[in-house]
């Protein structure tokens, strides 16, 4: 997988990548974050795929800002945005952090976020938010 970034880099990356013969008998497909989806247009990833010639795309990273427990929005965001790049030839996607504690770590760099399933930390404990029902939906 080459990239590794958010959709907004992505035809710069095709152009360069795929458009070196060597660079691309050594590549299986494109990776790609969700986090400045808001910024390029899904039909970006369509347009990639025209100049993948059968490799695929898939996005690996993905999450929602800080926990925000109940919140159904987040659950929608998430519909939404892999929705836009399913009908885009992306072929599967990945959540960053399926499960985190309820302050959206543990992460030693403190990149507090949401996730599918919080734990309690205290406690044996688990929630499953809206995101989760969003991926079973999709899943």
């Amino acid at each position: 997988m080459v990239l590794d970034h958010n959709r907004d880099m992505v035809l710069d990356y095709t152009n360069t990548v795929f458009g070196d013969q060597d660079a691309f008998n050594m590549v299986d497909g494109l990776a790609v974050h969700w986090y400045a989806d808001d910024n390029a247009s899904p039909t970006i990833l369509s347009e990639a795929h025209a100049k993948l010639n059968g490799k695929w795309m898939l996005y690996t990273e993905a999450c929602n800002g800080g926990p925000d427990p109940g919140q159904w929005i987040q659950g929608d965001r998430y519909m939404q945005h892999i929705m836009a790049a399913l009908q885009n030839w992306v072929t599967g996607w990945v959540d960053w952090n399926i499960c985190l504690d309820p302050s959206g770590g543990p992460n030693w760099v403190g990149n507090l976020v949401d996730a599918p399933i919080l734990v309690s930390n205290t406690t044996d404990e688990f929630e499953k938010q809206p995101m989760y029902y969003a991926l079973g939906h999709l899943a």
